[in-house]
């Protein structure tokens, strides 16, 4: 499977074959585990990333159609787990920030804090 193209790869994994699929997460995943841990301050989520983008990729193997390379493909989509991952954890630290502003223990029975605090 490693001597085939990523074209070749890429229309046998639209036929559901696993290994083709084994071959480009193999030929892929430091690139894209690159590109995220380059970007993120935690190389777990970097992984997690870079498993999602797979399992997406696969999810989606029947009606994928490329106009760039596979690797462009790939990174690209990288680049936008990253960034919607970024926003979130963005909106979290504000809303965090907030509730620990604008809420205090004594305002809230026991289980409001707890479920805020989770």
């Amino acid at each position: 499977m490693q001597e085939l193209s990523d074209i070749q790869l890429l229309h046998q994994l639209q036929e559901g074959n696993e290994s083709a699929f084994t071959a480009l997460y193999k030929r892929y995943w430091k690139l894209l585990f690159s590109v995220a841990a380059n970007k993120l301050d935690n190389l777990a989520d970097a992984e997690e990333l870079v498993q999602d983008v797979f399992s997406d990729f696969w999810d989606r193997r029947h009606s994928i159609e490329l106009t760039s390379s596979l690797p462009a493909y790939l990174a690209v989509a990288m680049k936008y787990r990253v960034i919607n991952l970024q926003a979130r954890q963005k909106r979290a630290r504000a809303y965090t920030a907030y509730a620990r502003e604008n809420l205090s223990p004594e305002d809230h029975s026991t289980e409001q804090w707890l479920s805020f605090e989770e």
